[in-house]
Order: C-alpha cells, then sequence, then structure tokens
C-alpha cells in the first residue's frame, strides 16, 4: 500500500498527483508541496485542484503518494496544492493501487487509468464568468458601440458565462476586455454535484393547538405550515412550498420564533426496480451446488484471494450459488460486487437479489441519468448498500471492503473495454480481488477458451455443475439445413420446422423466443444496376435500413439518411435490400401468427427509458407470447414458460472476420438454446443455418462444451491464436490516408528494430501488417493495424518495448491494445 511517510516536524509533505486530462508526452507524477492548512485533508486518494503549466492554469490531480521530502525535491519551486475537492470524488489507497496497475498493464497514462475510477459528471467544467469593470463609468459605455453596449448591459444585468456567448459575441467581449470594460473570472463547476434537503419539524409539538390558535385567520400560509409539521410531525421543505404556498422568508420567520426548527440531510434520487413479483422462497442446494458453494465458501470466510472458474450448464443454479456466498461475505462485513455482461440482465438480477436481500442492492449502469449514478456511487461509499450490480463500470464503485466479486457470463467479450483503456473487466476484478483478499468467481456455461485452458493449467480452480437444478433434460437442439428449405421452395424465412414448432409451442401455452443478431429490418441496399452500395459517407461500414424510421442509420457514427430514390452513381431505379434484422423478423412472424401478441428487444427498441423494463415484466405476465431479439434474448434470462426457441439465422456470427468466429457462435447457440425448458418440462431449440455442417453447431446441439474446446484448441494451436499466442493490436488513425498509412509504415519498422529477431525466427514472435484494418474507416478517421503475436512469458518485453512506441504525427491516433481478444 502507499502509505505516507513520517515527516519530520517543521517539513512541509509533499504530493505526487495525477494532473487528470494530461496527455501520453506528459505522462508522469508531478510534485506540489501541501500547505499547512490542508494538511490533515490531503491524503492518498485525494481529489486536489493544482496550478499547472507556465500560466498556472487551475487542474484537477488525484494524490497517487504522499511522502517527505527528499534530496531531490527543491522545495522552494514546487507549487502548492489549492484545494481539496468533494470526498465523494475522491479514491482511497486501494483504488489508487489498482489505477497504477491498470496503467502498468494496458500501457496508458496515469490520467486515463485514474479517471476510469472517478464517478462520471464529476470532472471539473472550466468556464468564465464575466463582469463589468470597476472603471465602466456610465460615460464610457455611453461612448462603447451600440453592440458593446448591449452586451454590458447584458452583464451587468445578470450573471452571463463566456460559454454562453454565440460567436458573434465572442468577438464583442474580447473588444470590452480589451478596453478594460469587463473582465473574466475563472468559474469551476462540475455536471453532478452533492445535494441537501432541508427537513422542518416543531419545537414543541404540545404547543402547536396554542400558537395555531394565535395566529389570524387570513395568515393561512402560516397556519398551514404549522397545521401540516404538527400532523406529519417531520416535513420537506419542498413538499412546503408545493402544498401550502411555503416561502423561505415565512419558514425563517418562523424559525426566529422559535416555533419550528430545520434539519439538513444529503439528498439522494434512485433509480426504478423491475419487480417481477415473484416471492423469495428458499430451495434446498442440489448436491452439485452445495459441493460448489462449499468450495469457495472458505475462501469467503478467510479473506482469501482465489479465483474460481464455475462452470454450470445453463439452469444449474449458478445465481442461488452467489447469492449464498454473498450472504457470507455480507456476514463478515464486507461488500459484494457482481458483474453482468449487458445491461439486459441487471432487472432480472436485481429483482432476485432484492427478494434475497431486500434494499441494500445498489446498480450502476450507463441508462441512469447523471444524478443517479452519482447518488448510488455516493450511497455505496457510505456503506448504505451490501450488493453492488452493473456491467464493467461498476467494478470501479467506491466498496470500502470488497469480500467477493462474481463476474457473471465470464465469458462475454462486452467485459473488454474498446475504448482507451482497453483493460479487460475480468482480469481488472482479480487485480481488484488480491488488493481486498478477496475470491473471485468466473461464472458461465460457456467459458473462454482462454479460462477453461487456464483452469486445466492450475490457474484457476475448476468448480462444474454438469445438470439443471430443476432436474429436466437440456433442452433437445435440431439443426435444419435452410439449403434445402430453398431448393424445395420455401423462401421464408421461418423453415418448416421451425414453424410447426411455434404452432406446437403456441397450442400448448408456452412462450417463445427468436433470435437473429442483426438489428434492423435490412442489413444491405445495393443497386442492381451498378453495384453501388449505400455506405455510411464517415465510416467503412454499409448502412442498415429501420422500416420503422423510414431511414438508412450507420451502426458506428449514428449517420441517417433517407433511401434515395434513384441511384447516385448511375441513376437507376432498380435498389435491392439485402439481409434481415430483427424489425424484419418480427414483420414476417406477425405476417403468419398475426393474433399471437409479440414484442422486440434490441439495442433500438429498449432505448427509451424504461422500456426494457416494460417488455420483460409483459413476458414475465404472459401478456407477450414470442419475444424476438439480438443476443440481448440469449444472456441469464430466466422466464419458466419458454418451451421454444428459434434461432433464426445462425450463420451471422459465424461468417464474421473474427478468429473468435467459430467460438462466440458455439456460445451464442448454448447460451440462447438455454433460455427453453428451465422449469417442468423439456425444452425445444430449432436452430437455422446454411452450414448444418459445422462443428460450432453440431457441438452445440449436443451440449459438448468439452469436444468444441478440444476441436476449436487444435485450430488455434495451428494458426497461432490464444491462449497459444497473445496477440497486441495497434490501431492507427487520422483524417489523411496517406498520412496514417506512413505512420504505420515507419512504426513497422520500428518494431522489427526494437523486438529480438531470434523471438521471430523461432515463431515466439509474429508482427503482421501494417495493413487496411477491416473496418478501414470509422468516424471519417482512416484505420491502419499492426498485430504482434507473442508467446505470453514474452509480455513483459512486449510491455516494454510498446510502452516506448514513437510519437506519432500529431494528426495520427495510435491505440494499443496489449491483450487484444480480437482483431475487429
Amino acid at each position: 500500500m502507499l502509505h505516507p511517510e513520517i515527516n519530520p516536524e517543521g517539513q512541509k509533505s509533499l504530493a505526487d498527483v495525477i494532473v487528470l486530462k494530461m496527455t501520453r508526452a506528459l505522462d508522469q507524477l508531478f510534485t506540489y508541496s501541501i500547505p499547512e492548512m490542508l494538511e490533515n485533508e490531503v491524503v492518498i486518494g485525494s481529489k486536489v485542484i493544482v496550478p499547472f503549466g507556465s500560466g498556472d492554469a487551475t487542474h484537477e490531480a488525484i494524490v497517487a503518494v504522499r511522502r517527505a521530502p527528499s534530496q531531490k525535491d527543491q522545495i522552494e519551486k514546487l507549487k502548492s496544492v489549492v484545494s481539496v475537492c468533494d470526498s465523494a470524488a475522491a479514491l482511497d489507497e486501494r483504488r489508487v493501487e489498482l489505477a497504477l496497475w491498470i496503467r502498468a498493464r494496458y500501457l496508458t497514462n496515469y490520467s486515463q487509468a485514474a479517471s476510469l475510477l472517478l464517478p462520471s459528471g464529476t470532472t471539473l467544467k472550466r468556464d468564465y464568468k464575466i463582469i463589468r469593470a470597476e472603471i465602466a463609468t456610465h460615460e464610457i459605455i455611453e461612448a462603447l458601440p451600440e453592440a458593446e453596449k448591449a452586451l454590458i448591459d447584458r452583464i451587468a444585468s445578470k450573471t452571463v458565462f463566456q460559454s454562453e456567448l454565440k460567436e458573434n459575441e465572442q468577438t464583442l467581449l474580447k473588444s470590452i476586455i480589451k478596453k478594460g470594460v469587463a473582465e473574466k473570472r475563472e468559474h469551476l463547476t462540475t455536471s453532478v454535484r452533492e445535494r441537501y434537503n432541508r427537513f422542518f419539524s416543531l419545537t414543541d409539538p404540545g404547543a402547536a393547538e396554542t400558537w395555531l390558535e394565535q395566529i389570524p385567520k387570513h395568515q393561512t400560509v402560516k397556519r398551514g405550515i404549522l397545521e401540516m409539521l404538527r400532523d406529519y410531525g417531520r416535513v420537506e421543505e419542498s413538499r412546503l412550498k408545493r402544498e401550502v404556498k411555503a416561502t423561505k422568508a415565512g419558514l425563517e420567520k418562523l424559525e426566529e420564533e422559535g416555533k419550528i426548527k430545520a434539519e439538513t440531510e444529503e439528498a439522494f434520487t434512485f433509480p426504478t426496480y423491475y419487480d417481477s413479483g415473484k416471492k423469495n422462497t428458499f430451495v434446498a442446494f442440489s448436491s452439485e451446488q452445495k459441493a460448489a458453494f462449499d468450495l469457495i465458501s472458505s475462501s469467503v470466510i478467510n479473506h482469501e484471494p482465489e479465483a474460481f472458474l464455475l462452470h454450470g450448464v445453463t439452469g444449474s443454479g449458478k445465481t442461488e450459488v452467489y447469492m449464498e456466498l454473498a450472504d457470507l461475505a455480507i456476514a463478515e462485513g464486507r461488500q459484494v460486487i457482481i458483474l453482468v455482461p449487458e445491461i439486459s440482465l441487471t432487472p432480472q438480477l436485481v429483482d432476485r437479489f432484492r427478494r434475497r436481500f431486500g434494499d441494500r442492492i445498489a446498480i450502476l449502469h450507463s441508462r441512469m441519468n447523471a444524478t443517479q449514478r452519482f447518488d448510488q456511487w455516493r450511497a455505496i461509499g457510505r456503506g448504505d448498500y451490501d450488493i453492488v450490480i452493473g456491467p464493467r463500470s461498476a467494478l470501479f464503485a467506491p466498496c470500502a471492503s470488497v469480500g467477493l466479486i462474481v463476474v457473471d457470463e465470464a465469458h462475454d467479450s462486452s467485459y473488454k473495454s474498446d475504448q482507451v483503456p482497453k483493460y479487460h473487466a475480468v482480469e481488472v476484478a482479480g487485480a481488484l480481488c488480491k488488493l481486498h483478499n478477496a475470491p473471485l468467481i468466473l461464472g458461465s456455461a460457456t467459458p473462454s477458451l482462454e479460462q477453461y485452458h487456464e483452469a486445466r493449467s492450475g490457474g484457476l480452480q475448476l468448480v462444474e455443475m454438469h445438470k439443471r437444478f430443476s432436474k429436466v433434460a437440456l433442452p433437445s437442439v435440431e439443426i435444419v439445413d435452410m439449403r434445402l428449405e430453398l431448393m424445395s421452395g420455401n423462401r421464408s424465412m421461418f423453415s418448416r420446422t421451425l414453424e410447426e414448432a411455434i404452432n406446437r409451442a403456441l397450442e400448448n401455452g408456452q412462450q417463445i423466443m427468436l433470435l437473429l443478431n442483426r438489428k434492423g429490418y435490412h442489413t444491405f441496399i445495393s443497386c442492381r444496376s451498378c453495384g453501388y452500395a449505400l455506405k455510411c459517407p464517415n465510416c467503412d461500414v454499409s448502412l442498415i435500413f429501420h422500416k420503422g424510421q423510414n431511414h438508412a442509420r450507420c451502426s458506428y457514427c449514428h449517420y441517417r439518411s433517407s433511401i434515395p430514390t434513384v441511384c447516385p452513381e448511375c441513376g437507376s431505379r432498380y435498389f435491392k435490400f439485402y439481409g434481415s434484422g430483427t424489425e424484419k423478423v418480427e414483420e414476417a412472424f406477425k405476417e403468419k401468427f398475426p393474433d399471437v401478441i409479440t414484442a422486440r428487444m434490441d439495442s433500438e427498441s429498449i432505448s427509451k427509458k424504461g422500456a426494457l423494463e416494460e417488455i420483460l415484466e409483459r413476458f414475465e405476465s404472459g401478456e407477450i407470447r414470442v419475444l424476438i431479439g439480438t443476443q440481448l434474448i440469449s444472456k441469464g434470462l430466466d422466464f419458466a414458460n419458454v418451451g421454444l426457441v428459434g434461432v433464426v439465422l445462425a450463420d451471422v456470427t459465424l461468417n464474421l472476420p473474427d478468429f473468435q468466429a467459430s467460438e462466440r457462435t458455439f456460445q451464442l447457440m448454448t447460451q440462447v438454446s438455454g433460455r427453453s425448458g428451465r422449469s417442468k418440462t423439456q425444452g425445444r431449440v430449432v436452430v437455422q443455418t446454411y452450414t448444418p455442417e459445422h462443428f460450432a453447431l453440431i457441438r452445440a446441439a449436443e451440449h459438448d462444451y468439452l469436444g468444441f474446446y478440444e476441436e476449436e484448441m487444435g485450430i488455434r494451436k495451428a494458426f497461432g491464436y490464444p491462449p497459444y499466442l497473445q496477440m497486441a493490436n495497434i490501431i492507427l488513425s487520422g483524417f489523411k490516408p496517406e498520412d496514417v498509412e506512413k505512420s504505420a509504415a515507419k512504426l513497422y519498422e520500428w518494431l522489427s528494430k526494437h523486438l529480438p529477431s531470434e523471438m521471430i525466427k523461432k515463431g515466439h514472435l509474429v508482427i503482421l501488417g501494417p495493413n487496411p484494418a477491416i473496418y478501414s474507416k470509422i468516424k471519417n478517421r482512416y484505420r491502419w493495424q499492426i498485430i504482434i503475436k507473442y508467446k505470453e512469458e514474452m509480455l513483459t518485453l512486449i510491455e516494454e518495448v510498446l510502452r516506448k512506441l514513437p510519437t506519432q504525427r500529431e494528426d495520427v491516433r495510435c491505440a494499443v491494445d496489449v491483450r487484444a481478444i480480437s482483431v475487429l
């Protein structure tokens, strides 16, 4: 831990700080002296304000080290910490250490690593308040041009900030400042901040009637305040103002008279929760659940940072094991973090935990507004919650003492950040567990090959659950060859097998899930005369047609376009729409089954607040018979009445240009199959495909994880993919393609010189590229790619070399993912 050093009496203490919003070129700790008045406030993790640079502009910083001066420190030249920010925006020692670990592990800078751990909305925003200068007399102002005079009058009559001014007003501002009639004052603010509510009560409730008799009848507001406090005891100020028209002056008057008293409390807003309406019932563990619990529980009780891979088939009862272990950790006075890969999993999981643990459950995710997230963050830091649930960012919640971290669906790729720093939540969770001496559980029915390989190699303790808790057999899975359907004249989206299965499930009163892992209506629009494809002008990707909004949209930059009536290239009117998404599936289903209530669940349909919870509630109640969606419906959802799952086209993920395509397909097929038959009767799954012979689909249909693992690992070994060789992915991007290409070529030359040639010759190290990235342009930035494959034991050497990468041109960015899980 970064414990402060003992400081000799009379000497100033120093703070080595991480200045936020720093570039890679300034990636270092900066030393400041701590003023005597802040001596007791500045601690490791404090968020402070410091002067930085030649102009002493104010910057935020995180204290990484607090220490006594050394001989190298030139005390007289050091600048001082200006102030300490709210404690809610601070870190503790463990989270500072975690930030330093993230910086080293993912080759990011101090600022980016520390910013990950800070609550969103607390970053200081710099603005300038414009004020009228003291020398601006009436005579001076009258001599100004009319436009400047109007601006002076405006800033004199109300508060004006520079950010509010329009472009022409910015020019006027420069002029009046130059003339000395206006000044700028720095103003720092945040999007969110701690809020407080005032509550009022009577000083002497027994005297209420006497006081009311003394108040004249026409003083209705005063009487209303006292009557409300008499009836309700303690009332929030906002309610008094709303219901009896109380004013600030009126309340202060009653305080002066000694009749009422005020108390201030921190204000919190809380998110709404999905409620399934189910009762919490305790069911005895199965033998497999008990064995898993017994093995892991000792690490919870003894505070041991062991890592476990809980490999359990879908419906085996992993969540019940999580809850029992969480109960143990809470009994130890510690907090628990439960990570889920998708926001869609949060409502159901929170509902199950709330039924067990009550209101001491916090949730953190991006669909909450900034105030809600900040309030949950503060309450977690105060110890108001025992359990925190959310996607990967929930890992950075300010838990004082973590007793257990669970990564549910640990195989999921969404645990890997696609933004810098490109951290993997599973790895970070492991580091956090070591800092807190807490066990880590990676739970999955389909662990990633890397995770299962690590477990078999002894890096993780393997715990397996092979049977469903309900004792019902895993669903039967049928693979349908869509080539034969086409040859027989069936051009429908639904094979005869799937249509028959749908009819039977509906007749039996069962619910149905239909998966197609593509959103939108059509995925590709092309001219049949010249071959022109409707693409995003900002990105090298096809636009997706959304029929509901009647426009085509880019999935990366959200550019929108109407559908042209003629081809922009040749003038032809023969446009063809290709590929189907969830919107098309929904329409096709309604055409065949018009009386069946359906709902669509993809990122578009759940974008509005409350939409996800509404869909889940209606499906839980049985109102919705058929749920159509993308991979969102495949993970962790538990509905007892689902008897059929249909995969409309399994080839979508199978044909991705990525080495993980087979693994992701196997995982998706296994996970979505697991939604069927989770209660009393065996479920049914129909998988439609044009490649029925593919081993990933065959193994998924057989529920054979080990068979898939062995076969895919053979392919990975032959081609040198993880876990046999690790991958570092370097993406260079810029607005000019020729500049990016030149930078990529220079970087390749530099790497070839600095990476050991003997390792390259032995095949322990491979440099691929430079080549245009698979998606060669995103948001108007052209992208080139260099991939380095390396043996795990070479990681330290690779990190040392990559940290010394030469600085690129100003207009070319370089993003490094030292442990890439994808080449896309």
